[in-house]
């Protein structure tokens, strides 16, 4: 049995009131099918993602990308352009390429345009964790008995292969 590893990235309140965001496929395979996202509307992503990438990492981010949004709502993709979905997924994938085992990787921080290629008017709480029942639970709550209100919550169960070094080899939906 391949280990699961959840992946959250929150998006919160606009930064001046510290809200915490969170958003965290065989890699071989072509395309998953979406449950909240027609295909239509991820194609477009997986191609500008695709651009940024050669060879295995390619197939990797486009299937990572297509599972970190299976569950994304319609209406919230509309918000924003293909290209900003993109460079949220790659600025995502770049977290979850290397992990060592049982490690918990936690990023905290204010996007810029200029540095990760997108942008938000909210602070972003990213987290890449081993499988942990209610951990992206207690985290909300943790946050809301700070005032901190979660704008959007990704919250995707991904299947990470994973060599043993820690780089990652395959995706796949849990």
């Amino acid at each position: 049995m391949k280990p699961t590893s959840r992946v959250a990235k929150s998006v919160s309140a606009p930064r001046k009131t510290t809200k915490a965001v969170a958003p965290a496929a065989s890699a071989k395979a072509g395309k998953v099918a979406t449950a909240g996202l027609s295909q239509h509307l991820i194609d477009p992503v997986l191609a500008i993602l695709g651009s940024r990438y050669r060879g295995a990492d390619k197939a990797l981010a486009g299937a990572f990308a297509q599972s970190f949004y299976q569950r994304l709502d319609a209406d919230e993709f509309a918000r924003h352009s293909s290209e900003h979905w993109a460079a949220m997924a790659a600025d995502m994938f770049e977290l979850v390429r290397t992990r060592k085992n049982a490690q918990v990787k936690v990023r905290v921080f204010n996007p810029d345009r200029s540095q990760v290629g997108w942008d938000s008017p909210h602070t972003v709480v990213q987290l890449l964790h081993t499988d942990m029942p209610y951990l992206v639970d207690t985290l909300t709550l943790a946050l809301a008995e700070q005032g901190i209100g979660v704008q959007l919550l990704g919250h995707p169960v991904l299947v990470l292969g994973r060599d043993k070094a820690g780089k990652l080899t395959t995706v796949g939906s849990g």
